[in-house]
């Protein structure tokens, strides 16, 4: 009897001891798990603040060019109320001032926006290629886990079956030298 108590005492011990494994590691794929989520989490913020920046750079694009196409407007109204003369010097000089403007403002917007371009294309790669390999850890986590969970069971059946051989291997002994 006092036997069997302490054989069942030793396997309620080594499944509480094999339970805690399986639970810890539990808790770090679940850790895992989190540490992904965020990550992507960060990556989709990344990407919106890129989307923001690229829209606050065509809305400045939009206003530049507003703004120069005022300037003209009102530069064309004050030489026209100066002279009006089509092929005069002042026509010329208003044309290639227009030019200049064009230049200057297609050189410091494309750039610009050819950068955030590049950018967001390449953060659109960044993010999928993350979520298909947090998506392919999930699952290899997953098989694993199933995995651990079937050695588990199997650990705690085999020391059963290992303490029970113990204690027919006593009963046995204690029959012969009694």
């Amino acid at each position: 009897m006092v036997a069997r108590k302490a054989e069942k005492d030793s396997n309620q011990a080594l499944d509480a001891l094999w339970d805690a494994w399986y639970s810890n590691v539990k808790a770090l794929y679940s850790l895992q798990d989190e540490y992904a989520d965020h990550s992507l989490e960060v990556l989709k913020r990344q990407k919106e603040w890129l989307e923001k920046t690229k829209e606050n750079i065509e809305k400045l694009e939009n206003e530049m060019s507003s703004l120069s196409n005022e300037w003209k407007k009102n530069l064309k109204s004050s030489v026209e109320h100066i002279g009006n003369q089509e092929n005069s010097p002042i026509s010329e000089w208003l044309s290639k001032l227009e030019e200049v403007n064009q230049q200057l403002l297609s050189s410091a917007q494309s750039p610009m926006k050819n950068m955030f371009e590049v950018l967001l294309k390449s953060q659109n790669q960044v993010e999928s290629a993350y979520e298909e390999f947090v998506k392919q850890q999930k699952k290899n986590r997953e098989e694993m886990l199933k995995a651990v969970e079937g050695l588990t069971e199997q650990q705690k059946k085999q020391q059963k079956a290992f303490l029970a051989s113990l204690d027919t291997y006593q009963s046995f002994t204690a029959k012969i030298f009694n």
